[in-house]
């Protein structure tokens, strides 16, 4: 499977861990948990078979580049994944955690022990606390979030866009078949991802 859950560290299949902790979906929702299990199942398959493969670009521009970067069909998280990812550990104060974000203009935090990732903060969770001196002083490990949705190096992008959607998550921690950290994807790299690959039509 490409898709699994750490939850303080220990890892079983993303599936497993919806079908235990099944939430009702909205009639609105984008997608249903059995399309993401077929496009993960598709992408298992194909995946045996084939290894090809902070800004938002706001900026318009007059004319087409003479040569356009070439538009690939299939794509997965280890083509757009940033690496290597900075992680901190569960003793790391709030406030050390703002300063790190802040000095590498990161949105995310992940929180690893032994090598593996035990949990994720985003700049809005920490947001949500109060900005006592005693607060300021509280461990990740109390505030983070221990149930991590992460993603194999192989996983296609566009399953990792469905599972941000249906989950309401940001960003998603690529780990390789040993389960360390490789890397990670946020949602600006799928729409800088888009960008690059929409024929350019649709973008302008």
């Amino acid at each position: 499977m490409s898709l699994v859950v750490s939850i303080g560290g220990k890892i079983e299949s993303y599936y497993s861990y919806k079908k235990d902790n099944l939430k009702p979906v909205s009639k609105s929702g984008l997608l249903n948990e059995v399309q993401v299990h077929e496009d993960e199942r598709e992408n298992d398959e194909h995946g045996k078979h084939s290894h090809k493969a902070h800004s938002l670009i706001t900026q318009s521009y007059e004319k087409q580049p003479e040569k356009p970067p070439k538009r690939q069909s299939r794509i997965f998280a280890r083509d757009i994944m940033s690496s290597p990812v900075r992680t901190v550990e569960k003793m790391t104060t709030i406030l050390e955690a703002v300063h790190s974000l802040n000095k590498f203009k990161n949105k995310h935090l992940l929180v690893s022990e032994n090598e593996l990732v035990i949990g994720i903060v985003s700049d809005r969770d920490l947001l949500s606390y109060s900005w006592s001196q005693d607060s300021l002083k509280t461990p990740l490990q109390e505030v983070m979030s221990n149930e991590v949705i992460m993603a194999k190096e192989d996983a296609e992008i566009k399953v990792l866009a469905r599972i941000m959607l249906t989950e309401n998550i940001s960003a998603i921690p690529i780990i390789n078949d040993k389960n360390l950290l490789k890397g990670i994807v946020t949602q600006t790299d799928l729409l800088k991802c888009i960008m690059n690959n929409m024929p350019i039509d649709v973008i302008i």
